[in-house]
């Protein structure tokens, strides 16, 4: 399944690539799923992250916990919710592959 159109996804893209100079999507059409892991486990960070100081603490046991618990978290990919092994993802996965140079849908899409 496509990701859906956004204005966070078409943000997203105009600074994916005036960061890298290639259009986002070229190179590899995995990038959103990275932001969007990251987002997650820096979300899950702020919740159980503790400042002690001039320490940040993070509760190893805490975190795990916390992003396993994660429910409806927005992401660029659709909505992502967690499994008890840590397992996240939006409902739908989608299979592409390069044909003339470019990323096109896989077959069966």
């Amino acid at each position: 399944m496509p990701i859906p159109e956004s204005e966070a996804f078409d943000e997203f893209k105009q600074n994916y690539g005036e960061q890298f100079g290639d259009p986002q999507g070229k190179l590899s059409p995995f990038s959103p799923h990275g932001h969007d892991s990251m987002m997650l486990i820096l979300s899950a960070l702020d919740e159980v992250a503790i400042t002690s100081g001039n320490q940040l603490i993070v509760p190893r046991q805490e975190l795990a916990d916390t992003v396993r618990n994660t429910d409806s978290f927005e992401g660029l990919t659709g909505t992502l919710s967690c499994d008890a092994n840590g397992d996240c993802a939006a409902a739908a996965i989608r299979f592409m592959m390069v044909e003339n140079g470019e990323w096109v849908d896989g077959p069966g899409q």
